[in-house]
């Protein structure tokens, strides 16, 4: 799909309107017109406990002409891909009088819907867009089916969202209440309105005839939803990553649905009406400082579960570092949690052309490990940002705490890119002595979350992508100390455009050379000849290669024989890890030991 043909005139506009065309161009490379092969999908959606799904539905007296609905599903393994354009879901997880049915048992042509899998613990979400095809049983049997053939597919933001899980407790239990129902109103009652009031998330669906149905994720703090009235809600748009599918469908059709889940009841509220996107960015201040627009949302249904929607329940929140605080909580008891935190800048290393190491220093302990990324906030910077939101960025840490309690400094080493408005800032301008705000600590791509590394490791990453794997390499150096019985044996295979834009080179010879032969590196040089030559810094035990080209699988098959018993640690663009991901999966590698970290926001 080219990025123009991406995106409708809705978004077009919206993205115009906000200033994200080039970013939106950027990230539209992410969106396919099919699932991703190989088993990764598969493994996101087995251990999905709840899902999302927006449907489409004919007029009804309730909403004349059609009605936009968001339906919540619970369960087990009942998602999966079952070819690159088909998505099965089982509806067993879908309590009795969801308008879900009614749509299903009244529609007499495909049904637009759109599924977001949101994995809750992990903060990883999948966005497919498509129509209902087939419907195995009736839409109430006991084995109901959907079968939906994908028309768009495209990972998503993880910016906001909370993580939880089910609590053990209740993890074995049915997902559905016997029993489970609904009640319809035309207006919030008390007890829906204390529901959204202390919501941490929202799911909202919304259509645009020529594109379809989508569904997203809106989540911030507890009281980020603000109940005006029985007939109407709003809420905050934070920064996002700018494609605007939702807003840019409100733009050419305004119904809309938005649905609740209480996660400690399992209670649930879901909404069908119209919304707006409000561009007054005076008036968002004015309900919150990290407003940049407001959504309205003005109700023409309810439908509230009756008791329990689910017998889930989940654990308390893990608060996203990017949700804002709310004005409310300033100077609260959330005030002396240990982010956001204030740190300084006190050392700037250049470890190639373009990319430089910025060491930060805290007045306490930061737990991290290797592997994982910290969130910034750089305030409001006028001279280079024109918005008056704080630029905010994230960075996988290129250095490992000196204990397992943390550590007071904090490395990110940051490439500079072509028109990147922080990455040059930092390279031209910053200075010892900055001062900047941690928002957080966060990231699954590390191998240190266990007691005991994998035996044998493969680290795959291209340009900066390499920070996190060498943060893995270093982490395993403290840890083993070398030795031979204890350090794992790795493989670290980096792709960069020209060898001298190569960051940590000189470490990473060293690393390789006084391994004892259990860490091996291979550097792919894209933009230029080598022959296939071993590398020229007198190194002979092989532990050092060096080749032209790129990462392609036969060359993964022949330089990593057995690949397949690896666990893979994956970081780069966002091209490159799909087609790596792809080869891995191709070469037997199964999808649950591809473990990766990406910033698509």
């Amino acid at each position: 799909m080219s990025p123009v043909a991406s995106f409708h005139p809705g978004e077009l506009g919206v993205q115009r309107r906000a200033g994200t065309r080039g970013v939106a161009d950027e990230l539209s490379r992410g969106l396919n017109d099919h699932l991703p092969e190989g088993g990764a999908l598969n493994s996101l959606l087995h251990k999905l406990r709840f899902l999302a799904l927006t449907s489409v539905g004919p007029a009804t007296a309730e909403t004349p002409g059609h009605s936009v609905w968001v339906s919540l599903m619970f369960g087990q393994q009942f998602v999966h891909s079952t070819s690159s354009d088909k998505l099965s879901i089982r509806l067993d997880g879908l309590p009795r009088g969801d308008v879900l049915y009614e749509h299903l048992a009244r529609s007499e042509k495909e049904i637009p819907v759109s599924v977001i899998a949101l994995h809750m613990m992990s903060r990883r979400r999948y966005r497919t867009n498509g129509v209902v095809t087939k419907l195995h049983d009736a839409p109430a049997g006991p084995r109901a089916t959907l079968e939906i053939s994908v028309l768009e597919a495209f990972p998503n933001c993880p910016k906001y969202i909370q993580a939880r899980e089910v609590t053990q407790a209740t993890s074995s239990l049915p997902p559905v209440p016997e029993g489970a129902a609904y009640e319809t109103d035309h207006s919030l009652s008390a007890a829906d309105k204390a529901l959204i009031g202390r919501a941490d998330a929202l799911w909202i669906g919304t259509y645009y005839e020529a594109a379809g149905a989508d569904t997203n994720h809106r989540g911030g703090r507890p009281g980020f939803v603000r109940v005006a009235s029985g007939k109407e809600i709003f809420w905050p748009e934070y920064r996002g990553n700018g494609m605007f599918q939702s807003s840019g469908n409100l733009q050419v059709d305004d119904r809309a649905g938005v649905s609740f889940v209480d996660f400690d009841t399992g209670h649930t509220v879901q909404l069908s009406g119209r919304a707006s996107i409000e561009w007054d960015v005076d008036a968002a201040l004015r309900v919150e400082k990290s407003a940049l627009r407001l959504t309205r949302f003005r109700i023409a249904a309810v439908r509230r579960s009756r008791g329990p929607a689910t017998n889930y329940r989940w654990t308390s929140p893990e608060y996203s570092p990017y949700s804002p605080m709310l004005p409310h909580e300033d100077g609260g008891a959330e005030s002396m949690e240990k982010y956001p935190m204030r740190i300084s800048l006190v050392k700037v290393t250049e470890e190639s052309a373009v990319v430089k190491t910025f060491r930060f220093v805290a007045a306490e302990r930061i737990p991290f490990l290797p592997g994982q990324y910290a969130s910034f906030d750089f305030g409001v910077m006028p001279e280079i940002w024109s918005d008056s939101e704080p630029i905010i960025r994230t960075w996988t840490l290129s250095e490992v705490a000196n204990s397992t309690e943390g550590d007071l400094t904090l490395e990110v080493s940051v490439k500079r890119k072509d028109k990147g408005v922080m990455s040059n800032w930092l390279h031209d301008h910053a200075k010892v002595g900055l001062q900047v705000k941690l928002l957080g600590i966060g990231g699954d791509m590390t191998p240190f979350n266990t007691d005991e590394l994998p035996e044998k490791m493969l680290l795959i990453s291209g340009g900066i992508g390499i920070t996190p794997n060498m943060a893995i390499l270093r982490g395993i150096g403290a840890r083993s100390d070398g030795a031979r019985n204890v350090a794992p044996d790795v493989v670290m295979v980096h792709q960069e455009r020209c060898e001298d834009d190569m960051p940590f080179k000189d470490e990473l010879h060293r690393r390789a050379r006084v391994s004892k032969g259990r860490t091996k590196l291979i550097k792919l040089i894209s933009g230029k000849e080598v022959a296939g030559e071993k590398d020229g810094g007198g190194d002979e035990s092989g532990s050092i290669e060096k080749y032209s080209g790129r990462v392609e699988k036969d060359f993964l098959g022949e330089h990593v024989p057995d690949v397949a018993s690896r666990v893979v640690y994956l970081c780069g663009p966002v091209g490159f890890m799909e087609s790596v991901k792809s080869m891995l999966s191709s070469l037997n590698v199964p999808a649950d030991r591809v473990i990766t970290e990406e910033f698509n926001f």
